[in-house]
């Protein structure tokens, strides 16, 4: 699971164009994004955006790929703040935020401690926002196994859509996923 040295992005037309990477229209070729920021020495990747555009979270990887931690930057008067770890993480390896189109739901996959208990593998995790604020992580019981989870996406109807190296799969990382049920989820389908 190799991340991209430096983060490379091509503006699209669906971004808000209040966004500090905005373009009216298509780039005609990538560009370095954010350099000293997103893109440094360090192995910097996988990067998400909030709703609106102004306050990204990426993650940073130890040199040899054993620790990752989750940094959060957001634009201000015209420039990317430095970023900074998350208020929630730094401990454990915290990566791949997803939010929900409803902005009230962030989902990553992480190694935190499961009832008290420590493990190594990733699994999914959720918190939700309840008006301003966001309530604490919760592990998603019915998507965890004993395999790492990674890239956990969801459609606007609730079905989640995740790669997984659980038991069961016909690769060594396959994608999976899963149909709502409840505030929760239903049994994973692997879909090869």
């Amino acid at each position: 699971r190799r991340a991209w040295l430096s983060l490379m992005i091509v503006a699209a037309t669906h971004v808000q164009a209040a966004a500090p990477y905005a373009s009216p229209t298509p780039q005609p070729k990538p560009e370095l994004f954010g350099a000293g920021i997103f893109s440094t020495a360090h192995d910097d990747a996988h990067p998400t955006f909030t709703l609106d555009g102004n306050t990204a979270y990426f993650l940073r990887n130890s040199p040899d790929f054993r620790h990752w931690t989750m940094l959060s930057t957001t634009f201000r008067d015209g420039r990317w703040d430095k970023p900074e770890v998350v208020p929630f993480g730094g401990q454990y390896n915290d990566a791949d935020v997803f939010f929900t189109r409803d902005d009230k739901a962030m989902y990553i996959i992480s190694n935190r401690p499961v009832n008290g208990r420590a493990h190594s593998d990733t699994d999914i995790w959720v918190r939700r926002r309840d008006g301003a604020n966001w309530g604490e992580f919760s592990r998603v019981d019915a998507l965890a196994s004993d395999g790492d989870e990674y890239f956990p996406t969801l459609t606007d109807r609730g079905t989640i859509y995740f790669g997984s190296e659980r038991p069961g799969g016909k690769g060594k990382c396959d994608l999976w996923r899963a149909q709502p049920k409840g505030d929760t989820f239903g049994a994973p389908e692997n879909l090869a």
